[in-house]
């Protein structure tokens, strides 16, 4: 079993949370302990596998508690990795300019923002955007420390954050602004796993099989940016790379809100990749295996964003009544809804105003009416992923 699959095991066994949110966990304390250690040329930068990832969800599906996992491993194997959550910049500037290595590790990400977004860290957020390239050099002038430079940085960033704090940026479209299209967004609505009343004790003897593979990966990989941390690219997972980085031009380039969240998605491809070589197959060889297990990822991380973008982002008041109706008839199923409890559920608690909505998304071809005995027993049925209606029953 590789230290991924071994990693995703022991959290499944002592936490409820939803199994997706362990892979990406996964991938990102991987990607803190290599660090710098392991890089592949990206043009004229080296690039490191470093991951920015945000656990959305709602209250309730232990997005801090699958943090809190990787947390315990990363300072229980590299203690100084972990950098500290509450800070001016200057003093990052200079802790990093010391070790541009190590991971930020937030419960809460809009806790993070506010602190990115105070006064006298005014410019944080797009020093941040230029640290996840990992420049060269980048040299900032501090009031207390003079001159800062930072050499090639790789800092990590693991996050959490609820469902509706999610949908907010979405409507906002800052979602597609330059800091957040550089994280890997994972939304779950709710847990694939049944409720854990009394979750047992972590396995220990587990915790250091992980541990002690993380350490044989530091010890293999002792020295930062050297020639022998280089990894290439096989030649059929150079196959696999090009048709994923065209995949995902082709399903994303022509969508506003989507289009900057797949161009990082095509270097995350790598950086997963990256992981998978180094932690699944103990090699500098990123072969078609590899570029599969990222590109699995970032396909997933994207559909979650356009799930809740195709239904949140709107122009107008409108539009956010159309998406929100769309998203209640989706989620219905196939059985669909009555016009009573559209009414009773819906954006909208008059008959005036319903009808409109329904009729522009009939006259859109998005959902289906079949006529009740009365009218309030109509039954609509969202028509986008139940082909031609064929699914469609009556209750």
């Amino acid at each position: 079993m590789d230290l991924l699959e071994k990693y995703a095991v022991f959290a499944r066994e002592s936490t409820d949370a939803p199994t997706k949110y362990h892979r990406y966990c996964a991938a990102s304390l991987v990607g803190t302990i290599l660090g710098r250690r392991v890089w592949f040329p990206h043009g004229h930068r080296k690039l490191f596998p470093h991951l920015w990832v945000a656990l959305i969800g709602p209250s309730g599906v232990k997005k801090t508690t699958s943090l809190g996992i990787v947390e315990d491993l990363v300072a229980d194997v590299a203690p100084h990795l972990v950098l500290p959550t509450k800070f001016s910049f200057e003093a990052l500037y200079q802790a990093l300019a010391e070790q541009p290595v190590g991971t930020l590790l937030y419960g809460e990400l809009h806790t993070f923002l506010a602190l990115l977004g105070r006064d006298f860290n005014a410019e944080a957020k797009s020093s941040l955007a230029d640290w996840w390239d990992s420049p060269a050099a980048k040299t900032y002038a501090t009031k207390g420390m003079g001159k800062v430079t930072l050499t090639r940085p790789a800092v990590s960033i693991l996050s959490a954050s609820t469902l509706s704090w999610f949908a907010e940026m979405a409507r906002s479209r800052d979602i597609a602004g330059g800091f957040f299209a550089r994280m890997l967004f994972v939304v779950a609505e709710k847990s694939d796993v049944e409720p854990m009343v009394l979750p047992p004790p972590r396995d220990e003897s587990k915790a250091n099989e992980i541990k002690l593979g993380l350490a044989q990966l530091m010890k293999r990989y002792p020295t930062e940016m050297c020639a022998e941390g280089r990894m290439i690219l096989t030649p059929d997972g150079e196959i696999e790379y090009r048709r994923a980085f065209g995949a995902l031009q082709e399903q994303y380039s022509g969508n506003e809100v989507l289009a900057p969240f797949a161009t990082r998605g095509q270097v995350y491809v790598l950086k997963l990749a990256m992981i998978s070589a180094a932690a699944r197959r103990n090699t500098l060889e990123i072969g078609a295996e590899d570029v599969e297990y990222g590109f699995g990822l970032v396909r997933e991380a994207l559909r979650d964003v356009a799930g809740i973008c195709e239904f949140e982002v709107a122009d107008t008041k409108n539009d956010a009544n159309l998406n929100k109706l769309r998203k209640l008839l989706r989620d219905a199923g196939p059985a669909g809804l009555t016009r009573a409890r559209l009414l009773k559920y819906g954006p909208v608690r008059r008959l005036d105003w319903l009808e409109p909505l329904l009729r522009s998304l009939e006259a859109m071809e998005d959902i289906r009416r079949l006529p009740g005995q009365r009218s309030d027993s109509e039954i609509f049925v969202y028509l986008n992923g139940t082909p031609n209606g064929q699914e469609v029953t009556r209750k």
